[in-house]
């Protein structure tokens, strides 16, 4: 009786090889294709589908666009700068045709500063008075780069300002702000220091004559130049020796986003800094303006990860308890660098 019953599994076997289709022969396929391309060949595509196939080629073509670096994207402002374009292949430019830019004439550089709204004025900012270097450090801490969800901002101090904003020939006209007229509330900030600047091992110099004075120098050693200018100085008309300025700690209040006061800072410090000879700037963004012209990458350590994990800021890695991860961040007892010390005033 058992060898007569058959197992579930040759039923269930049988089952599913009955289930399925029979088999083609080479023959019959290849004259069905045949047949199926003839039938799609005699069937032309409505208006209709070539309106969805055109709307969908031109999607795939702008997914492409979208994730290549150098997307074509339209500034309001930048667009009408003397900056290369994002879609501008400037490494293919020949070495001479880089260089300073220079106006036919300097005494045709706006002596007047730039309009603004009639609620608002233009005020310097003098960090050492300490009545507005505390406006500066309000503003710049309630309103200077956050994260996507409002929880972490930059808090830098005055002496951190101080220090970072009157360089050796920093000049007062370069820090400059935007008040409410009404009650002198400081609600807009930009500022700029003098730098240097190297192209092709070269350091590029305005000049007073109209023509760029290329300065060579060896790698890691300044060129001679004039004493700069004594801080605070008023911008004197004509050239300087003072290659670049670079552009910091633009800021303006979250509630006037919508003024369109930054573009208007932005020209306004470079009236100021034309003024002093100089027609070349740097900066630095988060984001992608027209155009970088050099990548930098830096590193971050954790000096108190507890702290930063217990408010968000960073979290546990995966498989990593607190204990792991404070003893991982742990800071040597002494310095493990030979030589290092304290800088201390000469």
């Amino acid at each position: 009786r058992l060898l007569a019953s058959p197992s579930p599994l040759a039923s269930r076997t049988r089952t599913r090889a009955r289930r399925l289709p029979p088999q083609r022969t080479p023959a019959a396929r290849t004259s069905s294709q045949k047949r199926t391309r003839r039938i799609m060949a005699e069937e032309e595509p409505t208006d209709t589908q070539k309106d969805i196939q055109a709307a969908l080629g031109a999607l795939s073509m702008g997914k492409r666009r979208a994730g290549s670096d150098d997307n074509v994207q339209k500034h309001a402002f930048w667009d009408t700068q003397p900056v290369p374009a994002l879609n501008e292949d400037t490494d293919a430019m020949p070495t001479e045709s880089s260089g300073p830019i220079d106006p036919p004439d300097i005494d045709k550089v706006r002596k007047q500063p730039y309009n603004l709204p009639d609620s608002f004025m233009w005020s310097d900012v003098n960090l050492d008075k300490e009545e507005e270097a505390q406006e500066l450090y309000t503003l710049l801490h309630e309103n200077y780069v956050e994260d996507g969800d409002n929880m972490f901002r930059f808090d830098y101090s005055i002496p951190f300002l101080r220090w970072a904003m009157q360089p050796p020939g920093f000049r007062w006209i370069w820090h400059v702000g935007v008040r409410v007229a009404q009650t002198g509330k400081l609600v807009a900030f930009i500022g700029c220091t003098p730098a240097e600047l190297f192209t092709h091992g070269i350091r590029v110099q305005p000049s007073t004559d109209g023509k760029p004075v290329y300065a060579e120098a060896k790698e890691g050693e300044a060129p001679a130049q004039d004493a700069p200018a004594a801080e605070g100085a008023d911008a004197p008309t004509g050239g300087s020796q003072d290659s670049v300025v670079e552009v910091n700690f633009l800021c303006v209040h979250k509630k006037l986003r919508s003024k369109r006061l930054a573009p208007v800072l932005i020209r306004e410090i470079t009236r100021r800094v034309n003024l002093c000879g100089i027609f070349q700037a740097c900066y630095t963004a988060g984001v992608v303006l027209p155009k970088p012209v050099a990548r930098s990458r830096y590193y971050h350590r954790s000096l108190n990860p507890k702290k930063l994990i217990e408010v968000g800021f960073s979290r546990l890695a995966p498989r990593m308890t607190m204990v792991r991860t404070l003893k991982l961040y742990s800071l040597p007892e002494a310095p493990q660098i030979k030589g290092i010390r304290p800088m201390k005033e000469s």
